[in-house]
């Protein structure tokens, strides 16, 4: 491969036209193109796909694909789908329009949906999004597939502690993996602790009045 079209990632020197290629394989991908984009702390992979007749690409399905092909650190971070490749004047692919192109439609919340769970939400999708520098962040998607390394996740559950005053460690991202699943934990955790709180001042009234 060219030397340009090589990045090291993660310690892994990677080439950007593998991933291409096999993505390109794929039936219903006519082209694609990989990139790195630069957040604070890491780097990602974002592959932008161009689909044969405009067919709508099942990313599952394409990413279970690519894991068939490529391993792990080779696997884009995020895939999405474009109408048409964006060129530079001079004809090239302009990887810094790509970058700048949002994919996403977040489902909408469901009508069971409590509005204090829909708050929790809402505050850790902001704090994600700090992280990863991009607005497409899913509530219904693993941490890991929405483009959270592990170092990332140590850090989330540090600033998600601050946030809503409870210990909210690695060990609990791991068990409660999207948006929509850890909100609903930390609200039961919420609930919880404000029924214990009002059960003890009650015991400790009934405690106090015994003494006098």
């Amino acid at each position: 491969g060219r030397i340009d079209d090589q990045v090291k990632l993660r310690g892994f020197r990677i080439e950007m036209q593998e991933i291409e290629g096999a993505l390109e394989k794929y039936p219903e991908i006519e082209k694609a193109v990989v990139v790195i984009k630069e957040l604070v702390k890491t780097k990602q992979l974002i592959a932008y796909v161009l689909s044969r007749d405009g067919v709508a690409i099942d990313v599952t399905k394409l990413q279970k694909y690519l894991g068939d092909y490529l391993p792990t650190y080779m696997m884009p971070t995020q895939i999405v789908q474009i109408d048409v490749l964006p060129l530079t004047a001079h004809g090239k692919i302009d990887k810094k329009k790509l970058l700048s192109i949002e994919n996403y439609t977040e489902p909408s919340i469901s009508v069971d949906t409590p509005s204090n769970q829909c708050e929790i939400m809402e505050k850790i999708r902001v704090i994600i999004r700090q992280m990863l520098q991009r607005q497409d962040i899913s509530s219904h998607k693993n941490f890991l597939d929405i483009g959270l390394d592990s170092i990332m996740l140590v850090e989330l559950s540090m600033k998600l502690s601050s946030e809503f005053g409870q210990d909210i460690d690695i060990t609990t991202l791991f068990t409660y993996t999207t948006i929509d699943m850890l909100a609903n934990f930390i609200k039961n955790n919420n609930e919880y602790k404000e029924n214990n709180s009002s059960f003890n001042s009650i015991k400790d009234f009934i405690h106090k009045r015994k003494k006098h």
